[in-house]
């Protein structure tokens, strides 16, 4: 599996619809800046096809290190 970068999806989607970078740039950037403000009110965002985004409260992931390890040990 790859990485994607917003930079490569802003150049496919400028070639694929022969528009300049400058002009999807913005419009890919106000689209997720209105996820990423929905996600923050706690809405759920459901995409037809392609799938659903929600926020969710889960307990807090414990630490855990090699000094950690090395305490209990002893």
């Amino acid at each position: 599996m790859s990485t994607i970068t917003k930079k490569e999806i802003i150049d496919r989607i400028a070639e694929n619809t022969n528009t300049k970078r400058a002009v999807v740039k913005p419009v890919i950037q106000s689209f997720l800046d209105e996820i990423i403000d929905e996600l923050a009110k706690n809405n759920r965002l459901e995409f037809r096809d392609f799938g659903v985004f929600e926020t969710k409260i889960r307990a807090a992931r414990k630490l855990w290190s090699r000094f950690e390890s090395r305490l209990n040990e002893t």
